[in-house]
Formats: structure tokens, sequence, C-alpha cells
């Protein structure tokens, strides 16, 4: 499971509801960060900050996830 979010607690709350699931966590703070953990580990399921800042937002993050075939489903 992939959490990209740029604040720790919320990252941290995700990480608690989880944690009895038998998940793998990584984590990304960046977009840049999200897409090169996607595409080198490539996760099941992507939990994605829509309000990311940075030089990619989270909604530029899931079209580019989508749109790469070594990322997208």
């Amino acid at each position: 499971m992939l959490i990209v979010e740029d604040r720790e607690m919320v990252r941290q709350l995700i990480e608690a509801v989880f944690t009895n699931g038998n998940w793998r966590f990584l984590t990304a703070t960046t977009g840049r960060a999200a897409l090169l953990k996607a595409r080198v580990f490539k996760p099941r399921i992507v939990f994605l900050d829509i309000g990311l800042v940075g030089a990619l937002n989270g909604l530029q993050v899931c079209l580019e996830l989508k749109r790469n075939e070594a990322t997208a489903p």
C-alpha cells in the first residue's frame, strides 16, 4: 500500500487503520516520490492526497499513474 500524503499525522492515521490487515506500507510526501515508488514497487492500493502541494498535485499524480502502463490497473 502506497500512502501519498504530505501531513505526517494523516499518514500515521491511515497506517493505524490498516495495521491489522497484513499490509506493507510505503510512504511518499511528494508527487514525484509517489510516481517513483509506484513504478518500482507496483503497490496494489494507493491512498493519494488530492490536495498534495508541490510540483505535482494529487490530481496530476493520479493522471500520471493511470497514463503509465507500469502503474495503471
